[in-house]
């Protein structure tokens, strides 16, 4: 169902009207579905075999226990799911921004969360106007003082971004050269393999000298540690996402979904989102600047609409560069 862009709390929403029974037992099991255990389901990698060990650590002062993740261990269970299945899935979850208060209203705009005002920054909204819809920026619709008013036609910014489509495409980043984050992940592990190698030098010590100065020594070493563990794992996760076989998944999934006659909003504008962090439109220059989840610099790209500055900008230079 998550393959198909069913989000984790219509998924939790089914499994409690069909009346599907929780997993556990006693106190650990839940009445319900909820959606944060649909979310934890589908990012656990035991679906797919992989077995992720984490240590305890009781924190001074506080009730709770901070778990840490430690270095996934592989084909530890049979295989749930197939791993292609697994990774597309997460690659749209951990890239997938929310859509905020709305979040229950239809989707009615493919830009919706991802169009970012030029002048401010802010975001650009969508605008009913009776006969005709537009993008403006919500600050100047609020009419805050802090934006200057300018509108463009929704369909006209719909039909130009569908109609340089696959040439965006084309021309769009494929995947990251990942070799200098290689070897700061190498640099990583290493340093984690040296930490826990004096925490447990620190461990066989604990057990004789009894002080509160070797006491201090071991959490500050533990602390250490975990601060490393996790610095990797976010560079690990961050690698796994400039990888071009994730980004080539997103980039097709962007292409099925905007070409499809006829688009559905929802699909294309969850596709977007999979694959790009923002948007910022310059009407008045027939610009898109389109930044990548994968990538660190925007993508330039023709967007000519009837807002275009005829006066001010020469088509056949912007061809040419674009």
């Amino acid at each position: 169902m998550s393959d198909d862009g069913t989000g984790a709390h219509s998924i939790a929403a089914h499994l409690n009207d069909t009346k599907e029974d929780t997993w556990g037992a006693g106190k650990w099991k839940a009445k319900y579905w909820h959606r944060s255990y649909i979310r934890k389901l589908l990012t656990n990698k035991a679906a797919i075999g992989v077995f992720v060990p984490h240590t305890v650590r009781k924190i001074d002062g506080k009730r709770t226990k901070e778990r840490t993740p430690q270095e996934p261990i592989a084909h530890r269970f049979p295989a749930a799911v197939d791993r292609d299945l697994f990774e597309r899935v997460n690659a749209r979850l951990s890239t997938t921004a929310p859509r905020g208060k709305n979040a229950k209203e239809p989707t009615r705009s493919i830009f919706a969360g991802l169009m970012k005002c030029q002048h401010c920054g802010g975001t650009v909204t969508r605008v009913n106007k009776g006969q005709q819809v537009y993008l403006v920026c919500a600050a100047a619709h609020g009419k805050s003082g802090t934006c200057k008013y300018e509108s463009v036609p929704y369909a006209e910014a719909v039909s130009a971004f569908r109609l340089r489509l696959l040439g965006t495409l084309d021309d769009a980043p494929t995947g990251s050269n990942t070799a200098d984050m290689d070897a700061k992940i190498e640099q990583l592990k290493g340093t984690v393999d040296v930490g826990e190698g004096y925490v447990n030098e620190l461990l066989e010590l604990r057990i004789t000298d009894k002080s509160r100065a070797a006491s201090q020594r071991l959490r500050d070493a533990e602390r250490e540690l975990d601060e490393h563990r996790e610095a990797l794992r976010k560079l690990l996760e961050r690698r796994d996402a400039l990888r071009s076989t994730n980004v080539n998944m997103r980039l097709a999934a962007v292409e099925k979904a905007l070409t499809r006659e006829p688009m559905d909003t929802e699909e294309a504008n969850k596709a977007l989102r999979g694959a790009v962090s923002k948007m910022v439109m310059r009407p008045q220059e027939a610009g898109l600047d389109i930044w990548w989840h994968h990538a660190e610099t925007p993508q330039e790209t023709l967007f000519m609409t009837s807002r275009f500055n005829w006066d001010a900008n020469s088509i056949e230079n912007m061809m040419e560069e674009d």
